[in-house]
Parts: structure tokens; sequence; C-alpha cells
């Protein structure tokens, strides 16, 4: 299984059930079922919809300052569902390791996990 944070495109159910094949259902609540996706804040970055590739425009990452965030969801996904994510996502995408801090009021839990960016992208954090 691969813990991955989504950001942008892969948020819309839509594409969710284009690219993998199911809806992945949004918690606050610490879950190991991976039917859930649970919501988290990436620390440091800002999202823009800049990336232009075919005359088309994607989120992207970018590194901001300490007190920006990214709100998106961390999903878990099996080998085979990770395959069909990065074809979706092209060559123009790699996965990088990251920190996300999942979104609780109670206590601050950080999780390690993978997100996409593109490929020439020079992560600081």
């Amino acid at each position: 299984m691969v813990k991955l944070f989504i950001y942008g495109s892969l948020l819309s159910e839509d594409i969710q059930l284009r690219v993998i094949g199911r809806i992945i259902k949004r918690t606050q609540t610490l879950t190991t079922d991976s039917q859930f996706g649970i919501v988290c804040i990436l620390h440091g970055y800002t999202r823009t919809k800049d990336l232009k590739i075919d005359n088309e425009y994607y989120w992207r990452l970018n590194v901001g300052n300490d007190d920006d965030i990214v709100k998106g969801l961390v999903i878990e996904l099996t080998d085979d569902e990770i395959k069909k994510v990065d074809e979706y996502e092209t060559d123009a995408y790699k996965r990088f390791n990251t920190i996300v801090q999942l979104d609780r009021n109670i206590e601050s839990i950080y999780e390690n996990v993978q997100v996409y960016m593109p490929k020439d992208f020079n992560p600081i954090h």
C-alpha cells in the first residue's frame, strides 16, 4: 500500500472513479480502511493551477512560506492503483516523499506520505 497526498484533480470523485475505479470518502478520523481519505495539511507550500501541459492547466505545489498550507487528503492505494495514478499523472509529474499533518483539532499527528510534484521540482521540505 502507498500513502499518497492528493491536492488537485484527484480530489474529484469523477476522476477518482475514472483513474482508480473507486470513490474515496473523506474523514477526519484515523482509520485503516482504505475506502477513506484522511483530511490533512501540507505546510510550507501553496497550490496553483498554472502548470501547462498540452494546452491544459493543471494543479501544482509551489514552495511557500512557513505559514502557507495546502489542504488535501491522504489516501491509501494498492500497487495496482498507484500504477494507474502514475499513468494518469504522466511523465510531467513524479512522486516525492513528504510529511503532512492530519487535520485534527485534538492533537497534531504527522504522517509520511508521497505526493506528485512537477518532475523538475526541487523540494526543500
